[in-house]
């Protein structure tokens, strides 16, 4: 409360000014008028406040002023808070900054921090909060409560919701296959058992297993392929690892191989008249490497490539010119260390191919 006052003396000056504030406090004592002294009454209630002057000549004249004085209530603190980030995977760190917390009537004295929600600050201190640091294991949702209180005791709060998703986790369908002694390929599923993008790759541990794709987001379907053309006989074994954010495995490859196998097609050939040539085709449905050899019963067949390894396209070609009108046979024997197989081979020969000749 502010207090003012005016007086004046008609035959000197004066000397002395007083304010009397009626509630036993010290008075206010001037030479000059008062001009708005403050004062505030600690307690509620009227007070007679009274203005004395005094003039040179010792005479001394008083007015007084009714006070009615309220209690004023104390306003709270405003609390602020700045907490990056609120939403990440597990483990997630974060920290907590007071963003500017004020009181309007007085001063903040006192910072508490809750991280968990649960009402027991893990930091308070009298000083603003500055990056104070916390992580969180377990995935959940999570409140972090800044509690501040004033020079009078008020307190106030301000909160920030946290939530804390799984991390990703890996998980394939099956932990590996056996093809035994035929099969070539099979699959896989990859899914995300957990949160958040899960990222993964597949990595052959040899050459004659492929994989696709090789890598993907989150769920997808891998087929595992075999190349057996190049292997030898007995069993062989592999693995495919699968490696991701989310954890990793090892998916497991094993084949057996019974050796090499010799199949050719056809295994019987009719050539016309018009036909030139006719092919064979030798194939190892087996293991290892095939190596063969064509040899024909007549001379007048020929096979090429009369040797070979592996799959192979044969070539066989007549040569009508010394023989007769007619249908030929012959034979053709394929052998291998895969086995043997006998093509048979009928060739068409026209009349007219054979002239006259009169010396």
């Amino acid at each position: 409360m502010l207090f003012s006052g005016a007086a004046s003396d008609s035959d000197g000056q004066l000397v002395q000014w007083r304010i009397l504030f009626g509630d036993g406090t010290e008075p206010w004592v001037g030479t000059a008028a008062p001009v708005s002294v403050p004062h505030q009454y600690e307690t509620a209630g009227r007070f007679v406040a009274r203005l004395v002057v005094s003039d040179d000549g010792g005479t001394t004249a008083t007015v007084t002023q009714t006070v009615a004085a309220t209690t004023h209530p104390n306003e709270p603190p405003e609390a602020a808070l700045a907490v990056p980030p609120v939403v990440g995977e597990a483990p997630l760190a974060i920290t907590a900054s007071d963003d500017g917390s004020t009181d309007p009537d007085g001063t903040v004295v006192q910072y508490a921090i809750d991280f968990e929600g649960d009402g027991a600050p893990e930091w308070s201190g009298p000083a603003p909060p500055f990056d104070v640091a916390h992580e969180y294991a377990i995935p959940g949702d999570y409140l972090v409560v800044l509690t501040v209180e004033d020079d009078e005791g008020a307190p106030a709060s301000t909160s920030r919701a946290v939530s804390v998703t799984p991390p990703p986790a890996l998980a394939v369908s099956k932990s590996g296959v056996d093809f035994g002694g035929s099969a070539r390929s099979t699959t896989f599923d990859t899914t995300n058992a957990g949160g958040g993008d899960l990222n993964w790759t597949c990595t052959p541990s040899t050459t004659w297993i492929t994989v696709s794709p090789t890598s993907g987001t989150n769920g997808g379907t891998v087929t595992v392929t075999v190349d057996r053309s190049a292997l030898d006989g007995g069993t062989h074994t592999g693995s495919v690892a699968v490696s991701s954010n989310g954890g990793s495995t090892i998916f497991s490859v094993s084949l057996s191989m019974g050796g090499a196998q010799l199949d050719v097609t056809p295994t019987s050939l009719h050539l016309l008249e018009a036909d030139s040539s006719a092919t064979l085709r030798i194939a190892n449905t087996g293991g290892g490497v095939l190596s063969f050899d064509c040899q024909a019963s007549a001379a007048w067949l020929s096979a090429s490539p009369a040797t070979g390894t592996g799959a192979a396209t044969i070539t066989l070609t007549p040569d009508r010119s010394a023989l007769s009108a007619g249908t030929h046979a012959a034979t053709v024997s394929v052998t291998s260390d895969g086995g043997a197989t006998d093509v048979s081979v009928l060739v068409d020969v026209a009349m007219g191919r054979l002239g006259l000749v009169i010396e």
